[in-house]
């Protein structure tokens, strides 16, 4: 029996998830198994709060990925893992909100409403003051909100 087990450790997806390699191959089996030894705790240990992701992620993940203690590029290193999805450089540089309006007549309405709320735009723009760019509701001009 002992030798089956061995022989289970490290030939099957357990061993490739605790092999020598584990830190770049523990995510790839069904995590929801991870729970079954390990406490979620541990992987908020390296990847912060809300790992394994439950199915809400795509809903609240935007205010997750503006918190550093979330270490999201822990896992999504990439860039392209945030743009593919949004259709443009997320977060927003800071010169985006001088140039979104070239953007958004580039790429159409469409593209920002894949996030914001078409209100958005009549919230800042309602209150738009010249020169100097729309005033916040707390009565700075320019800032982002």
């Amino acid at each position: 029996m002992e030798r089956r087990e061995k022989k289970h450790l490290t030939a099957s997806s357990f061993g490739m998830v605790h092999g020598s390699e584990w830190k770049s191959t523990h995510a790839l089996g069904d995590q929801s198994t991870c729970v079954a030894c390990h406490d979620n705790k541990k992987c908020g240990q390296c990847h912060g709060a809300g790992v394994p992701h439950d199915r809400h992620i795509i809903v609240k993940h935007s205010s997750a990925a503006r918190d550093e203690a979330q270490r999201c590029s822990s896992c999504h290193k990439e860039q392209s893992f945030c743009d593919s999805c949004h259709g443009i450089e997320m977060p927003h540089p800071e010169s985006f909100l001088k140039s979104h309006s070239d953007i958004t007549k580039r790429d159409g309405q469409e593209l920002c409403n894949r996030c914001h709320h078409p209100e958005d735009c009549t919230n800042c723009h309602a209150a738009h003051i010249h020169p100097g760019g729309a005033a916040n509701p707390g009565g700075t001009v320019g800032a982002n909100r």
